[in-house]
């Protein structure tokens, strides 16, 4: 099995050469990486998260090595580059089984199915706990920003949508899109199970280590026989094409879900950089999601939501 670590840091250096054989020399090359920089996936990181902060060495990263590489290329060859870092992207393309909104859209969609409320599997740090979101157009908006700006050149960026964004403000969207109820975070404390955080050391290192509290996750909920029955069902009724339940699938869908919502610790990048430059484009981050789960439905991935339009 191929290590995706060794892989990624391949692909680039292989493009670059590539290039250089070719003797193709671009203006501005943009290296789009993520939020991963920071080290939130690993536990409580630095908030807001700036640009200039250090790099985590609490285990490997291939988006450090593909940064030096595409450094190394524009140095030698002249060309400007930029590194732009999203945090969870909200979007919809047909391929890529690493969104959490196909995996949040088939949660809903099979909960109402199944005429249940939308339980949240979180406790209240979760539930309450700010985040930000990364649409996928305003991403795009902004990257072109960054390579059509001069003073932008040889940098680093973060981009979010610049609103606030809680789980708890989500889950009542979501559970109206797809035409249930919802539930907060249950008050049993004996409900729970308690997971924390792979390193003793967080990635800001210093504080407590992260702790994940859950009654249930999501990858749990979609190894269950009746979810799965009611999305062949609704599969069979809306002409879908997507099988999410597969090893693989399933794996990366649900995990990537687990990933996003559950947790106690908060995710914030500073847009202060960018602002400074003159970039200030925002977006409704809560509407941006809405918009996903139409497009994944118009894909044939998702059932689609039964609310036409969006209410804030």
């Amino acid at each position: 099995m191929s290590n995706p670590s060794i892989t990624s840091r391949s692909l680039i250096r292989n493009f670059l050469g590539g290039l250089k054989e070719a003797d193709l020399q671009p203006k501005r090359f943009l290296l789009q990486t993520g939020a991963k920089q920071y080290g939130f996936h690993m536990g409580p990181a630095t908030n807001p998260s700036f640009e200039s902060d250090p790099r985590i060495t609490l285990e490997d990263n291939f988006y450090y090595p593909q940064e030096d590489a595409l450094e190394r290329y524009c140095n030698e060859t002249g060309a400007a580059w930029n590194v732009v870092r999203p945090s969870y992207i909200i979007g919809a393309v047909r391929d890529s089984a690493l969104n959490f909104m196909v995996g949040l859209a088939i949660f809903g969609a099979v909960e109402s199915y199944l005429g249940r409320p939308l339980k949240f599997p979180g406790d209240y740090a979760a539930w309450d706990r700010e985040y930000c979101q990364s649409t996928a157009l305003l991403n795009a908006h902004f990257q072109e920003w960054a390579v059509l700006t001069d003073a932008a050149a040889n940098q680093a960026f973060n981009i979010q949508d610049g609103q606030n964004f809680t789980w708890g403000r989500f889950w009542a969207y979501l559970a109206t899109w797809y035409g249930t109820t919802w539930q907060p975070p249950v008050e049993d404390e004996s409900k729970y199970k308690q997971v924390r955080c792979r390193h003793e050391t967080t990635p800001r290192g210093y504080g407590p280590t992260g702790t994940t509290r859950s009654t249930f996750s999501f990858l749990e909920w979609s190894g269950c026989s009746e979810v799965q029955e009611a999305f062949e069902e609704l599969a069979e009724k809306h002409g879908l094409v997507l099988e999410p339940f597969t090893e693989k699938n399933r794996a990366q869908i649900f995990g990537m879900v687990d990933s996003a919502v559950l947790g106690d610790w908060p995710l914030s990048l500073s847009m202060r950089k960018a602002r400074k430059l003159g970039f200030f484009g925002t977006t409704d981050s809560y509407r941006s999601c809405f918009q996903a789960m139409h497009d994944l439905a118009r894909l044939k991935l998702v059932a689609p939501p039964v609310v036409k339009e969006y209410v804030e």
